[in-house]
Order: C-alpha cells, then sequence, then structure tokens
C-alpha cells in the first residue's frame, strides 16, 4: 500500500512537471532525443528487411530478438517495407520524414498491440503474486507497471518489457509443485536469455537450489534459443558477426554515458569530472576493472551466502545491472527481487526501511533533472551492493564461523 501511495504521489508530481515545462521535462526523464520515441521497437523491425540485420544493418540485439521483429515485419505491406533505407544511418534519418514509420499504420498498430499485450500480461503476473500478500494487488500491480523503469521501456518500445516479464514468471514458478508450469518456467528463463542474453544470470537459482537436471534442460533451451534463430538469417556466420558488433557495442563509451552498468557509471563520473572542473583524472580502465573484480566477487558471495529468496534476487539483479551498459529501462528488473521482498516482508520493521526506501530510488517515476535522479540512483545501488555484503554475506559468514567455534 505504501508503494501504491508513493507510486501516485511520484506520477502527480510528474505530471505537474510536465505540464509547467509544456512537455519539456520529457527528454529528460525519458531518452533525449525528442524525435525517437518508440525507437528501439521500430529500427529493430526495419533493420531485419531481407533478413540481414547483423551483415546489413549491424544490430546489436541477439538472434532471437531479430527473429521476433522479422516476424512483425512480415506483417507490413511491402509497399511501406520497401521505401526503408538499407542501412542503420539511412533508417536514422528517416526519422521525421514521410518514410517514419511510426507515420503509417501497420508499423504503429504493431507497436501499440506490443505494449497492450506485454503490459496486461506483466500486469496480470504481477497481480498473481501479490494476491495473497496484499488486500490491493491490483493497485500494487498497477504501481509496479508504472515505475520509472518500465515507463522508460514503454517509451523505448524496448524488447526488455517480454524478456523481464519472461523473467519474473521463471521466478514465479521455477519451484512450483506443478511439472508443466515448472518446465514452462524453464523455458521461460531460456526465451529471456535468448532476448536480452544477462536474464540468464537468473539461471544461478537453480545451481543454488541443486536442481542439477532442470538447470542441464535450461542450458539446453538457452542453446536453442540463441543458436537456432541464426538460421532464420545468414545462419551461423552471423554469429561472429553478432560477437563482433555485441563487443564494439558495450565498449563505445558514447554508449556506456549514462547508463548504469560499473563502466557506464565510471564513464560518466570522468566525463562529468571533465566538464564540471576541466581535470582529467587518470586511471579510468584500472578503476573500472578493480569494480568490477571487487563488486562481482562481493555479490557472489552474498549470493550464496543469503538465506532470504528476495536477496538472492537482489544479489542476481545488482549482477545483471552492473555488467550491461543500458540506460533507465533496465531498473525495471528490480520490480523481481522487490515483489519478493514485499512477498517476505508483508509487515515492514525498522530494519527493513534502509531497503524500502533503496528500492522506492530505483523504482518510483519522481521527476528529477536527470543528472541528479542518475547520481541518487547509482547512490541507491552503492548503498544496495553494502547492504547486501553486510547483511547476506559477511554477518552470515562470521555468526556461521561463531557458531563452529562454540560448537
Amino acid at each position: 500500500m505504501i508503494f501504491s501511495v508513493c507510486t501516485a504521489v511520484s506520477l502527480v508530481l510528474l505530471f505537474g512537471t510536465v505540464l509547467l515545462t509544456n512537455g519539456g521535462y520529457l527528454s529528460e526523464f525519458f531518452f533525449v532525443d525528442i524525435r525517437d520515441t518508440g525507437m528501439d521497437f521500430f529500427n529493430s523491425m526495419a533493420e531485419t528487411v531481407g533478413g540481414e540485420p547483423y551483415s546489413r544493418y549491424g544490430t546489436v540485439y541477439p538472434p532471437l530478438a531479430n527473429l521476433f521483429f522479422y516476424v512483425l515485419q512480415q506483417c507490413v505491406p511491402s509497399s511501406i517495407s520497401t521505401q526503408w533505407a538499407p542501412t542503420h544511418r539511412g533508417i536514422m534519418a528517416m526519422r521525421g520524414t514521410y518514410r517514419d514509420l511510426r507515420t503509417y499504420q501497420a508499423p504503429l498498430v504493431l507497436f501499440l498491440l506490443f505494449l497492450l499485450v506485454t503490459v496486461l500480461a506483466l500486469a496480470a503476473l504481477l497481480e498473481y503474486m501479490m494476491k495473497d500478500r496484499t488486500r490491493f494487488p491490483k493497485a500494487a500491480a498497477v504501481s509496479c507497471c508504472l515505475c520509472y523503469g518500465t515507463l522508460y521501456a514503454y517509451e523505448r518500445g524496448n524488447i526488455l518489457i517480454p524478456a523481464m516479464l519472461c523473467t519474473l514468471f521463471f521466478v514465479c514458478f521455477y519451484r512450483s509443485e506443478h511439472p508443466v508450469l515448472r518446465e514452462l518456467a524453464l523455458i521461460s528463463l531460456a526465451i529471456a536469455a535468448g532476448l536480452k542474453l544477462y536474464p540468464a544470470l537468473f539461471g544461478l537459482l537453480l545451481l543454488l537450489d541443486k536442481q542439477w537436471k532442470p538447470a542441464l534442460r535450461t542450458v539446453c533451451y538457452g542453446l536453442a534459443a540463441f543458436f537456432l534463430p541464426f538460421f532464420a538469417f545468414g545462419g551461423l556466420s552471423d554469429l561472429r558477426l553478432f560477437l563482433e558488433i555485441f563487443y564494439s557495442f558495450n565498449s563505445e563509451t558514447s554508449q556506456a554515458l549514462m547508463g548504469y552498468g560499473l563502466s557506464s557509471i565510471v564513464t560518466t563520473f570522468y566525463e562529468e569530472a571533465a566538464r564540471k572542473f576541466d581535470i582529467a583524472l587518470p586511471f579510468q580502465h584500472q578503476l573500472t576493472l578493480l569494480l568490477f573484480v571487487l563488486v562481482t566477487v562481493v555479490l557472489l558471495f552474498a549470493l550464496v551466502k543469503a538465506s532470504s529468496q528476495w536477496k538472492r534476487l537482489l544479489c542476481l539483479t545488482l549482477l545483471l545491472l552492473f555488467l550491461q551498459s543500458s540506460g533507465g529501462y533496465t531498473l525495471a528488473f528490480f520490480l523481481i527481487p522487490f515483489l519478493a521482498f514485499l512477498r517476505e516482508r508483508p509487515t515492514l520493521e525498522k530494519q527493513d526501511l534502509p531497503w524500502f526506501v533503496c528500492f522506492l530510488i530505483l523504482l518510483l517515476p519522481y521527476p528529477l533533472p536527470h543528472l541528479y535522479r542518475y547520481a541518487l540512483v547509482v547512490a541507491a545501488l552503492a548503498v544496495l551492493t553494502l547492504l547486501v555484503f553486510f547483511f547476506c554475506g559477511r554477518s552470515e559468514f562470521f555468526s556461521r564461523r561463531k557458531g563452529k567455534t562454540e560448537a
């Protein structure tokens, strides 16, 4: 209930800010390019024309995501799709012209259906998860659907929405007593990893539960979801192209700026220091590598030692966020540990408040200037990482050692 009220207040403040700025604040809250709304969807669909997403367009999406957009692209009349530019730069240049995909019926209807179906499915799953934990499960589900990360994903039209939905389904049902639901959960995780790659981290939950055979089946499903879609395009010869594009995308500073991966956070810190104080700080790559090793070790250690499910999910979500370089929509994944937190903590205690406040900072759609919001989110991520270390790993490790000594 507290989260729903906070979400409602944040949305009112957001609407008021948008109203007072005549819509100008939207480009700070969402992606900065005011002509680019929905383009993660529209560009991805256009870049599958001819079945050459890697060799012609250099798209960074995994093959399963491209297969999804290729199927949708087949629903667009050829009289429209033949007008689309044959290169990524050309497609970007179509924005605002008569060839803009958003001005035609078929692409726009597909986009609206994509949003409608995924949001309704997400709301239904969220309501199912919360129906036994709160008197207002519908309000909780709607609030989650309107958090900052999901709103950002809607604006971008990003494939993260179905990927997060599939990951949430896995978390909800991989321990189910119903064998069909359990198997569907494993397949859902494989699909999520096929769409976005990094949800594969949640497969560690199977290893922590010592579910060896389900883990092996999930790996098989995942390999199928990754490799088989290549044959809809250029075959396995496109694998090398995809790996080169993926590495290049994650290495570019321009792409890393203002993301929430560790490399992005360090890059943003160095860029802001250079811009505001006109200084060039040294050892950027060394600092990034040090943080990467330190944070990964801490989170994996805490993951193994954590005694509650929501803390495990939090460790995995932090790992997921820190290992990639995407923007605000990736914060939607924090709904997964937050929902588990609410299910295990239906009544908040005093010791739960630091965790709860950090979750609110990450999820609520409050209006702040972009740089201030970014700094606040990074601070919340740092606090959560420290909390995970001290209350999931370090304290439990020392308590176990103390118990052994007394024995």
